[in-house]
């Protein structure tokens, strides 16, 4: 009885001996696995980043250049650009714009845009839709 008694305190140590070399070979591979999403996590962040460089310098690239600057599409195939520094005269569509700029009084709380901007649709030059976004930006401008 014994000798039974011995063998299985032998098989004991073994398979403890076993289960510590097992938890170790399991602490050695949970540290590898944190270690390499670590360098995945700081590879994404570093990726990202550099992403996000590229498009901000590309944005002010384009910005400073002047690529999107003030233009506006009129009735999907026209566009109204800003008015250039050279001494060429205004276009029929440039002088429509401008002059609904001065036209607009901001300051009278009754002055009607809508009725305005359909009037001066319907002298031709100018669509409405433009003629609200000057009167817009008339109207913020003074705040």
């Amino acid at each position: 009885m014994e000798d039974w008694v011995y063998k299985k305190e032998a098989e004991l140590k073994e398979l403890e001996e076993t289960l510590k070399k097992r938890e170790d070979i399991i602490r050695q591979n949970e540290l590898k696995l944190k270690q390499k999403f670590f360098v995945r996590f700081i590879g994404v962040a570093a990726g990202l980043s550099v992403i996000g460089f590229f498009a901000l310098a590309a944005f002010t690239a384009t910005t400073e250049t002047g690529k999107h600057s003030l233009t506006t599409q009129a009735e999907n195939t026209e566009a109204i650009l800003p008015p250039t520094n050279s001494s060429e005269p205004y276009t029929p569509r440039e002088s429509a714009v401008y002059s609904t700029y001065g036209d607009i009084d901001e300051t009278n709380p009754k002055f009607d845009v809508g009725n305005y901007c359909l009037e001066k649709e319907k002298k031709g030059g100018i669509t409405f839709e433009e003629c609200l976004a000057v009167a817009a930006s008339k109207i913020m401008s003074r705040q």
